[in-house]
């Protein structure tokens, strides 16, 4: 339950806030090695690889690093991680298109469904689904990853089909 109320607590501080956070110049890669890093033994235990493709050469993102670090790239890692089946591989792409860094995360799973997705679009909170190898969750972590980065003027997708579950972070300028 503890979890539950720590995962609410992110989200009321996030939604609809004066975001007024330190913004600074944050290299991408850096902080997917650290959060790849952090999350090691969980990846060694499903027999995960990790796959890093950037067409841009140290990609620079304005964003706050905190909240880049432990909000967003934490809990997209730990989605991916939880949703993959034994031996699988996550693809962390990123890309520059029309002048913006976007971000992809990419794993193969179980699909989540269209009203799942209506739902992240409305900014409702997910139905909590067990991982892989029965991992809980509290349903949280993909709307606080939204509540985030919408606030700080990016934009998040999600798209899953065919047992591909993909999603794009769209950095603001």
């Amino acid at each position: 339950m503890g979890k539950v109320v720590e995962n609410i607590n992110k989200l009321n501080e996030t939604d609809g806030l004066d975001f007024n956070v330190e913004m600074s110049e944050v290299s991408l890669l850096d902080l997917i090695d650290r959060v790849i890093f952090n999350n090691e033994e969980d990846i060694k235990a499903k027999n995960l690889k990790i796959s890093i493709e950037s067409q841009v050469v140290d990609p620079v993102v304005n964003f706050n690093q905190g909240l880049l670090k432990v909000n967003v790239l934490q809990n997209l890692l730990r989605n991916a991680i939880k949703f993959s089946p034994e031996g699988e591989t996550i693809t962390i792409e990123v890309i520059r298109q029309k002048q913006k860094i976007h971000l992809f995360i990419k794993n193969r799973g179980e699909d989540m469904s269209l009203e799942q997705i209506e739902r992240f679009n409305r900014g409702e909170k997910l139905k909590s689904s067990l991982g892989t190898k029965k991992e809980k969750g509290t349903g949280f972590g993909l709307l606080i990853v939204k509540s985030i980065v919408s606030n700080l003027g990016g934009q998040v997708a999600i798209q899953s089909q065919n047992g591909q579950f993909q999603v794009e972070i769209v950095f603001p300028s």
